[in-house]
């Protein structure tokens, strides 16, 4: 199952992968699960620029929205620096 970012299918539905260039799929390219942790979560939900607005489990962000140095490379895999906020997206 392919995830997508709701900030990417926000912009343009049509151009599911604008804001990703093949380089960064290729290197750092992941989609992220909203944070389970209430406070952090609200921290995300604020970046969306989105007002009452609950993310579902299938809700990602992708690692273009985040600074690359929130970005890990552990091994094969690239994963998130705990407690990381994607830039204000909205």
């Amino acid at each position: 199952m392919t995830s997508l970012c709701l900030e990417c299918l926000h912009r343009s539905f049509s151009h599911k992968f604008s804001c990703v260039d093949y380089i960064h799929i290729l290197y750092y390219y992941i989609c992220c699960s909203f944070p389970r942790d209430h406070d952090l979560q609200i921290r995300w939900i604020e970046a969306t620029g989105r007002n009452n607005w609950t993310p579902k489990l299938s809700s990602r962000i992708c690692s273009t929205h985040f600074e690359k140095n929130v970005l890990i490379k552990k091994n094969k895999l690239t994963v998130l620096f705990p407690n990381s906020i994607p830039l204000l997206l909205g």
